[in-house]
């Protein structure tokens, strides 16, 4: 899949420093811009690179983002509504087990209320159990990766 240009030299300074605390609010930086930007593939790529330095819940958390990128690919670029529907109730089901842990700061159960809120929106019109049809991606925040350190 082609993928804008300036994602290359991203996911090369991701990959290539080993220090995953280094690149974290780097590649989160760059993934939220991207899908900000409605470039959800990218976001994904720059997620997924982070992802795989990751452990414990950070990791559970990063690959939910990643789902939620595919979800507004599926939506927005190549339209897909089964795996679309697929990628936001696993993203969903992730970001609920991270809800019920006690490890989050006040303002990450904000932002995980948000998600999962966006998410069961999404996933109720994907299903056609609402009326009206209009997706507003989720708001995702560069800072985010914070609330579960």
């Amino acid at each position: 899949m082609k993928f804008d240009p300036e994602v290359n030299p991203i996911l090369e300074h991701i990959q290539n420093n080993p220090v995953t605390a280094e690149t974290r609010e780097y590649a989160f930086s760059h993934a939220i811009d991207f899908y900000n930007g409605r470039k959800y593939f990218e976001a994904h790529e720059v997620f997924e690179f982070q992802w795989r330095k990751e452990e414990g819940d950070l990791k559970i958390f990063i690959q939910a983002l990643i789902q939620i990128c595919v979800t507004m690919h599926k939506i927005f670029v190549n339209v897909n509504k089964r795996g679309a529907l697929s990628q936001a109730t696993l993203a969903l089901d992730k970001l609920g087990k991270l809800y019920l842990k006690d490890n989050l700061r006040e303002e990450g159960l904000e932002h995980l209320t948000s998600l999962i809120e966006s998410l069961k929106i999404i996933i109720a019109i994907l299903k056609n159990e609402r009326k009206d049809s209009y997706y507003l991606p989720p708001v995702l925040l560069a800072e985010s990766f914070e609330y579960l350190a």
